[in-house]
């Protein structure tokens, strides 16, 4: 062993080094996308349907 740090798959796909080719090609848009994707990452909350919610969270009137 020659004592040289071993580069892994993730460190060339890492901020620092974005793909040579493809969408992700532009350096400043991949990191401007890499910093939107930390700030604002992906909802994934359990949303109820609009039929589901209890009669006191709809706007309309109660009906007699």
């Amino acid at each position: 062993m020659d004592g040289a740090p071993k580069v892994t798959d993730s460190m060339v796909k890492s901020d620092l080094h974005p793909p040579h080719s493809g969408p992700g090609s532009d350096p400043v848009l991949y990191g401007v996308a890499a910093g939107l994707a930390e700030l604002f990452p992906p909802v994934t909350g359990h949303a109820r349907a609009v039929h589901d919610r209890d009669p006191v969270e709809t706007d309309e009137p109660e009906r007699d």
